[in-house]
């Protein structure tokens, strides 16, 4: 099996980079593919189900 990994560093904390994933209402701003209703719900769900 394939596997494609990719890696990135990001100049801030964690609970900043999760706090800009977790407001969903801004995601048309800065995420192309905010158009997808059942992507965002889907990724609000997976958060709601982790506690975060």
């Amino acid at each position: 099996m394939h596997q494609i990994v990719t890696q990135i560093d990001i100049a801030t904390s964690p609970e900043h980079v999760w706090s800009i994933l977790m407001d969903f209402p801004a995601y048309p701003q800065w995420n192309p593919l905010a158009g997808f209703h059942a992507m965002n719900q889907a990724l609000k769900n997976r958060a709601e189900a982790n506690g975060e």
